[in-house]
């Protein structure tokens, strides 16, 4: 029934938030997640940064990030000014939630009661950390959950363009969210 009730919910409000939607889309989108750099995170004023799973961090069906993830979190987490970090996935497994704890235990994995596109990982990291909700960014290769997710709470969001995936491994869940990648945009940009 919560599947019913969030496609509702993503369909009513992509359409009151199809302008936020377009523009971070449009001028928002990197890459890879290791194009983020801590001189953007502090010119920016970022004082928290959300991270998806699945495409952001690794393919889909992994419990742990990429190599190339590792490496750019190692030099985040070691610059001066290095904003809180949190991972906020539709998916949070326990392989990846201990993953997080025993590897980057200054990484904080919000398990929300609602998955995104609804606001309330986003509403609890604000509120738990008493953060001004325009200097938290969310990272999320989905424009319909978690770019949609920013929309409704009020935070940044940064678009990513080139997901991870591993079609060798795992060829029928990276089709799926291939075609959700490819609707989510047509969707937006044809509304």
């Amino acid at each position: 029934m919560d599947i019913f009730f969030r496609s509702i919910y993503t369909f009513k409000t992509s359409l009151k938030f199809r302008d936020f939607l377009k523009h971070v889309y449009d001028s928002k989108a990197i890459n890879r997640v290791s194009d983020i750099s801590i001189k953007y995170l502090r010119d920016n004023h970022i004082k928290a940064l959300v991270l998806d799973f699945d495409g952001v961090l690794s393919p889909h069906g992994y419990s742990t990030p990429t190599e190339e993830v590792n490496k750019w979190l190692n030099v985040i987490l070691r610059s001066e000014g290095c904003p809180l970090l949190f991972i906020l996935s539709n998916n949070p497994s326990p392989e990846r939630i201990d993953f997080f704890a025993r590897n980057y235990p200054q990484i904080e994995f919000v398990v929300s009661e609602r998955k995104k596109p609804f606001p309330h990982g986003l509403n609890s990291i604000c509120a738990r950390h008493a953060l001004d909700s325009s200097r938290v960014v969310i990272v999320d290769d989905r424009l319909l959950t978690g770019v949609l997710a920013a929309a409704n709470a009020g935070v940044k969001a940064i678009f990513i363009k080139n997901p991870y995936e591993d079609f060798k491994s795992n060829l029928f869940k990276e089709l799926l969210f291939a075609c959700f990648r490819i609707m989510d945009k047509l969707f937006i940009l044809r509304i």
